[in-house]
């Protein structure tokens, strides 16, 4: 039987199958990101985790894939405390390389990723290249995070006179309840600090965009040239020339639910490079590591298994 399981930093979700595809089990977990809980922290919550497994499963039975976030830089590490607490049999992959295997299903393409953050990871034959990715900190550009935090820069700019009149700042006034922009600013200090939480403020400039707002249309205009930046140097690295055929797949938050972004997206994309073929696919990447766990087994990836786990798994998460 197949373990997948995919660990961000506030949750994890968990996929069991047979070797045919069929569903056995699903169940959401505590985080697994190791840069944000520490060592000891995410120790526990694998423990958690194992633990639910071995209570309907024999774990020795199972091939296990981990789908991380942190993992890049930490896999010895999580191998390490893998084995320490009885995972015999796993593949530790970054949350990246397991999205990628999912949108792609084994096969050569690029995929660009804006949720609350972003990064582009391609390959093509022997070539590997990821883009982004770094952290909300120092990058993240294009994501949703990214737009919510140019919300409040240009609406506080706007305020200041230092940009046109926006709409955004009524919305904000809106949202926070205040009479003045100004006035939020001990609520955004105190309720923004986390990048999912300003992130929400995207939905805000997709709305204004929609009734005309030019700040706000400049902003996913910048999103999506960011992307573009992401995927061209991808494809860039990946020697891939306006000639080549190849597939770049949008995916998050974000990119899946604003058409405007996805649009002038694809067009830079095409311009550059007219024969490439991009579309919108969101399968989530815990669909990956299961892939993984699929191609370590039989050293190939079968696309009616893939099929079949998609399916069984939208079913179960009914």
């Amino acid at each position: 039987m197949f373990v997948a399981i995919d660990g961000g930093g506030t949750k994890s979700r968990v996929l069991i199958t047979n070797e045919d595809g069929v569903v056995l089990s699903y169940f959401e977990g505590p985080g697994l990101n190791i840069n944000v809980l520490g060592n000891k922290s995410f120790e526990e919550n694998i423990k958690q985790v194992i633990w639910r497994i071995s209570k309907d499963f024999d774990i020795e039975d199972h091939l296990f894939c981990f789908g991380l976030a942190g993992a890049s830089k930490n896999e010895e590490k999580i191998s390490g405390i893998l084995k320490r607490i009885g995972v015999k049999k796993f593949k530790v992959l970054t949350d990246i390389e397991a999205t990628f295997l999912a949108l792609g299903g084994g096969d050569d393409c690029i995929i660009v990723s804006s949720g609350t953050g972003s990064f582009a990871y391609g390959q093509r034959e022997n070539l590997k290249y990821r883009a982004g990715g770094w952290g909300y900190l120092f990058d993240d550009e294009g994501s949703g995070y990214w737009v919510g935090r140019k919300a409040l820069k240009y609406a506080f700019m706007s305020i200041d006179g230092r940009i046109g009149k926006t709409i955004l700042v009524k919305r904000l006034e809106e949202l926070f309840q205040v009479d003045s922009l100004e006035k939020a600013i001990p609520l955004i200090y105190s309720e923004y600090k986390l990048p999912r939480k300003t992130a929400e403020l995207a939905l805000i400039v997709k709305k204004s965009a929609e009734e005309g707002d030019n700040i706000s249309l400049l902003i996913l205009k910048e999103a999506a040239q960011e992307l573009f930046k992401l995927v061209d140097t991808v494809a860039c690295n990946l020697k891939l020339t306006k000639e080549d055929s190849f597939h770049v797949y949008g995916t998050g938050g974000f990119l899946s639910n604003v058409k405007c972004v996805e649009d002038i997206l694809r067009e830079k994309i095409l311009k550059k490079y007219p024969c490439f073929i991009f579309e919108i696919r969101n399968i989530p990447s815990i669909i990956g590591s299961l892939l993984m766990c699929y191609k370590v087994k039989f050293n190939r990836i079968d696309k009616d298994f893939l099929k079949k786990v998609i399916q069984g798994y939208k079913q179960m998460k009914k």
